[in-house]
């Protein structure tokens, strides 16, 4: 019993040790996978959708990053979306876990529609070492078309907020 407290107490301090300092004070390559699902809320608007998150950019070694994200979304419906995003995010302290607030804007293409729409948001979260958790808002805005029997194809002026929960692996 004596060596398995001591096995994991090595590892415990092995990983303290390894991950005192913040990865976003480093200058260099910034890449993550995020996933999470995100709820549609509103006024007559409500539904959710899966996402798939690829992120790509860089830190500038001060807390501050910049970087272009591409993924997957589905919603409820089974509807595919590729998002095409910028994303300004800023860790506030020098340490292995730090509170983090971030900004990001651009737009969501349908796979086989034209039900486009433009993206702004923020959230704030906690990165762990590689590790970090968000909880965001995101406005979505745009002209979407739909069919009505006795009017045909029309198109509407869409307006959409939603609440995420989004997990990341950073490498």
């Amino acid at each position: 019993m004596k060596k398995w407290i001591m096995i994991v107490a090595a590892m415990l301090l092995a990983v303290t040790v390894q991950a005192q300092e913040s990865r976003m004070y480093r200058k260099g390559y910034l890449g993550s996978v995020e996933i999470g699902p995100q709820l549609s809320v509103g006024k007559n608007n409500f539904g959710g959708c899966m996402a798939l998150l690829l992120e790509n950019g860089g830190r500038f070694g001060n807390g501050m990053a910049l970087s272009g994200i591409t993924g997957a979304m589905m919603d409820l419906t089974g509807n595919l979306y590729v998002p095409l995003m910028v994303r300004g995010k800023y860790s506030i302290l020098d340490r292995s876990i730090s509170p983090f607030v971030s900004v990001q804007s651009g737009a969501r293409f349908m796979i086989g529609d034209l039900n486009n729409r433009f993206t702004m948001g923020a959230a704030v979260g906690v990165d762990w070492s590689r590790f970090s958790a968000s909880f965001g808002y995101e406005f979505a805005g745009g002209k979407i078309r739909n069919y009505y029997p006795s009017l045909g194809d029309v198109e509407e002026l869409y307006k959409g907020h939603s609440l995420n929960l989004m997990f990341a692996v950073h490498f």
